[in-house]
């Protein structure tokens, strides 16, 4: 998974600011956006199309990122036809977050907020 190929990405955050900045520089950098604006919202994209990759925050009403995670998860081990999807967790406290939780779920990292495009690139380098 490089950036020289257009990735489609599913942001799932629930601060407007927090999208308007990843958007501008995922999109920036050969990145197709979709945005939704929380956990529920997030899976029902992800039922709904194929990704590249998902980031998703970890704290979010209706449904956090753990939980949005561990749905998306179940569903692709009951459809062995849908590919995994690599998922990016995004927090702006990454030492409360630093657990093994993420990982427990079936996040494949942990990205801290605010993140730039060189630590964007670092963490999906490790799913390629």
């Amino acid at each position: 998974m490089l950036l020289d190929d257009k990735l489609a990405v599913l942001l799932i955050e629930d601060n407007i600011i927090n999208q308007r900045v990843i958007k501008i520089i995922l999109e920036k950098n050969n990145c197709q956006i979709s945005i939704a604006t929380n956990g529920l919202e997030g899976y029902k994209f992800f039922l709904a199309a194929e990704f590249d990759l998902i980031l998703i925050d970890i704290q979010m009403p209706l449904l956090d990122g753990y939980k949005a995670t561990k749905k998306i998860r179940t569903f692709e081990l009951k459809h062995p036809e849908k590919r995994r999807t690599p998922i990016l967790g995004i927090t702006a406290n990454i030492a409360q977050n630093n657990s093994q939780k993420y990982l427990e779920v079936g996040m494949d990292n942990l990205l801290p907020k605010p993140f730039n495009l060189d630590s964007f690139k670092e963490a999906i380098s490790t799913l390629a």
